[in-house]
């Protein structure tokens, strides 16, 4: 088992029956549901782009209509989650977005 600070934590995905997180020293498994992963972080600074995914808002480097950018990796906002995706990083930029 392989211990990451939340504050490294860039992404979260899905990948079959594991949680990939995503960190600034590499990516690490964890079998585990997203629900079980989502919380154990702090709901403040991540924010679901998707089912699949979960962003840290202090890591976006950039946001189009339908992505958001987490350095190179480009992640999908689905169109549920657009919404509440733009109106969190809005809030996290203190309203300028």
């Amino acid at each position: 088992m392989v211990s990451v600070r939340v504050s490294s934590v860039k992404y979260l995905e899905v990948d079959g029956h594991y949680v990939i997180y995503h960190t600034a020293n590499g990516t690490f498994p964890e079998y585990t549901t997203m629900k079980d992963a989502y919380g154990k972080l702090n709901r403040s600074y991540f924010v679901f782009a998707n089912r699949s995914a979960l962003v840290n808002l202090h890591y976006v480097t950039s946001v189009t209509k339908d992505s958001v950018y987490v350095g190179e990796a480009r992640i999908d906002i689905s169109r549920p989650q657009r919404k509440p995706f733009l109106s969190s990083m809005a809030e996290f930029m203190g309203g300028k977005l």
